[in-house]
């Protein structure tokens, strides 16, 4: 039973790989026709091959989290990144916040204070 799980998450990671590469190759791609540029310019500007950021652009590879952040910082995007768990009901973002149930709660403050 536990064999059958742990191979049934490595197939859920593999398809949440895919989804994610799919999505912030077009984060990337978007980024560079917004700002006109070649494949090319953007890969020198990142410090990369173009080869590089054609295949991210076509979902085929995932990028750092420190390309992201450059990218990000360069054109003067802000990151937010969300943890969903359907399982849970639950998503954390990075803004600090936590939802469970229909419910918001700022998870900045979070553990809670135990003091007297």
């Amino acid at each position: 039973m536990l064999v059958q799980k742990m191979q049934k998450n490595s197939t859920d990671h593999h398809d949440m790989n895919a989804e994610l590469a799919a999505g912030l190759g077009r984060i990337i791609e978007y980024i560079r026709v917004i700002e006109v540029l070649t494949q090319a310019d953007l890969a020198k500007i990142l410090g990369t091959k173009q080869s590089g950021i054609s295949r991210l652009e076509r979902g085929k590879g995932l990028p750092t989290l420190g390309l992201i952040v450059k990218a990000a910082n360069i054109f003067g995007f802000r990151i937010h990144i969300k943890f969903i768990s359907e399982k849970r009901h639950v998503v954390l973002d990075s803004e600090g916040m936590f939802r469970a149930d229909e419910h918001a709660y700022n998870w900045s403050l979070w553990p809670p204070d135990k003091s007297p």
